[in-house]
């Protein structure tokens, strides 16, 4: 119910996302249809190109050009609301382009001036190439349970809309002599510069159609975006909880991911989720993990992927490589070239390269060294983050069930169904210690992200995840950490 309970408040957030880019797309589309129709009356160039050249060459009219073009248009639409992730976005574009085609009409561009049933052909000829240009081998996977993604559609459509939008600009503020005479026959060149042509600006409506085709095509970009833009790596002290801490994650991914799309976890993943799955006493702290140790072939590579959003879906993908909490100390000296390591150890090396072309990182703090009052070991931190100015940073405090019981204990509420609370409680006792508070200065005032597993301490006096009903481990956090990855 709880989960079920926080899907329902992240859902609210999307519908709200959702209304803003309806309306946003509402009043974009009769902005830049406004603007496509003047650049078009007052255009010569884009006559020459859609008129002049198909014309006297081909013997196409204009009216056969636009239906042509309408048609490969429709063909990637409908190709965009079969796509797994863009089929919301498809529909925002399918209202979006009545309104355009209405806004055009109303200054008697193509709409009405096109007869629609009489070319039906070239019509259903460009639809038909729009579904294989942008379809490929993919239309042969239509009606399987396999989900579709037309990625190369994004970006045919994100082209057409691009030239339309910055040339309708340019053909109406530029104002520029006739360069090619065109009738029925022929087009030629004109030699303009001879008749001492001049060229200046229409200031008319500059500002407006700048701004409005700036958003447009920025938000468009946005819009049609399959993947998260930033690339993560975890990074924490010896058994800070770094394994546990990308099991969490993947485990919370699997529970909210949509089931028609694969997570490709790796195999070292799956390994150590099965083993935390089956807990048997194996090991003295009860949770099946060992900790990674620097013997050989222990440095395992541990990733998957998710699909973050149900009406704008993101692919975002978790990488890192499970390392022995020792070669944390040994990443600031291979920033600085001083490092034996990046030449000896081929493991290092790939651990280096992780977090040298990561653009997040993500620091762990280890709550139950602060309430043992143990050494943090995170001041090589601070010289990682002196050396990489322009990477990003999210700090995550992991075993924070000792925060949770503590929690309880003082207000007497669940740190589950109140954990925007629990994480104001967390930073607050959190910066009253110098070198955390130092860190999140370094780090621009970053707020610290609270996640653990609920536990119970056994007979033994040993403290052992606790298990739902379906013998699965409870998390709490990982959903608002996953969400943050966006």
């Amino acid at each position: 119910m709880k989960q079920g309970l926080r899907k329902l408040v992240y859902r609210r957030k999307e519908e709200k996302k959702f209304i803003f880019y309806f309306v946003l797309t509402f009043m974009l589309a009769i902005f830049v249809a406004d603007m496509m129709a003047r650049g078009w009356l007052a255009g010569h160039l884009s006559n020459v190109i859609f008129w002049g050249l198909p014309n006297a060459y081909l013997g196409v009219t204009l009216e056969q050009v636009a239906i042509s073009i309408f048609g490969l248009y429709l063909g990637f639409l409908i190709l965009l609301n079969l796509d797994i992730k863009k089929s919301w976005q498809g529909r925002i574009l399918l209202i979006a382009t009545f309104i355009a085609l209405i806004t055009l009409g109303d200054q008697n561009v193509f709409w009405g001036n096109v007869d629609l049933i009489s070319n039906f052909p070239i019509l259903f000829g460009g639809l038909i190439f729009g579904l294989i240009i942008g379809g490929k081998r993919r239309l042969s996977k239509l009606g399987t349970s396999q989900p579709l993604e037309f990625r190369e559609v994004v970006k045919y459509l994100y082209f057409i809309f691009a030239v339309l939008t910055i040339g309708a600009f340019l053909e109406y503020h530029i104002l520029y002599p006739a360069i090619f005479d065109v009738n029925a026959s022929s087009v030629t060149f004109i030699n303009f510069w001879e008749n001492n042509a001049d060229f200046g600006l229409q200031t008319d409506f500059i500002y407006r159609d700048l701004a409005v085709s700036g958003v447009f095509l920025i938000s468009l970009k946005k819009f049609f975006k399959y993947d998260a833009e930033n690339s993560f790596f975890v990074l924490g002290p010896k058994q800070s909880g770094k394994t546990l801490f990308i099991i969490g994650a993947y485990l919370e991914a699997l529970q909210s991911s949509n089931e028609e799309t694969p997570m490709n976890p790796t195999k070292d993943l799956i390994n150590l989720v099965d083993d935390i799955n089956s807990y048997d006493n194996q090991y003295s702290d009860g949770w099946n993990i060992q900790p990674t140790g620097r013997e050989e072939n222990t440095a395992q590579t541990l990733g998957f992927q998710f699909v973050h959003g149900r009406l704008f879906p993101l692919n975002i993908s978790l990488q890192t490589i499970d390392y022995p909490g020792e070669y944390l100390k040994q990443i600031p000296d291979a920033i600085k070239g001083t490092s034996e390591l990046i030449t000896k150890d081929r493991y290092f090396q790939k651990i280096f390269f992780n977090v040298d072309s990561a653009n997040t990182l993500i620091f762990l703090i280890d709550i139950e060294r602060y309430f043992n009052k143990d050494k943090l070991n995170i001041s090589d931190y601070f010289e990682i983050l002196e050396s990489y100015r322009d990477k990003d940073v999210m700090l995550v405090a992991t075993k924070c069930d000792y925060f949770a019981e503590k929690f309880t204990q003082e207000n007497g509420i669940d740190p589950l169904e109140y954990y925007e609370d629990f994480v104001e409680y967390v930073n607050d006792i959190l910066k009253n210690n110098s070198q955390i508070y130092s860190l999140i200065k370094q780090t621009g005032g970053k707020e610290i992200h609270p996640v653990y597993y609920q536990t119970r301490i056994d007979e033994n006096g040993i403290r052992v995840p606790l298990k739902d009903s379906n013998n699965s481990v409870i998390l709490v956090g990982f959903d608002k950490f996953l969400n943050k990855l966006s």
